[in-house]
């Protein structure tokens, strides 16, 4: 947060900044529909925002005034097989990240001449 403003995700799920003293609650230029906040950058002035059906999430910094949208990182993990969407936290500087993956893996088994 900037102390001037919010950012919400609006029914739709567009990312909208609503200001705490009242006015116009504007979209988010450069965001797109899906996009998920994970924070603001130390300057105030970007956010961070990812998608968050990505296996591989990639982690984009927008600027607030222009929308320009940056790829900032990619989460890559060494065996994507069963992970569901990723949580994280991490500085406001971007300096550091801390993220993690619940994994969801069965056995399927085949059971012949069974009566």
């Amino acid at each position: 947060m900037d102390d001037r403003s919010l950012i919400v995700a609006a029914p739709d799920g567009a990312l909208m900044r609503m200001r705490v003293a009242g006015g116009l609650t504007t979209l988010v230029p450069g965001t797109q529909p899906g996009d998920v906040l994970l924070g603001w950058a130390s300057d105030g002035k970007r956010i961070f925002v990812y998608h968050p059906a990505e296996l591989r999430p990639r982690i984009f910094t927008v600027d607030l005034e222009n929308g320009e949208r940056r790829l900032w990182k990619q989460i890559e993990p060494a065996d994507p097989v069963g992970l569901l969407p990723f949580s994280s936290t991490f500085a406001p500087d971007g300096r550091n990240i801390a993220y993690e993956y619940d994994r969801f893996i069965h056995g399927l088994y085949v059971a012949e001449g069974i009566r």
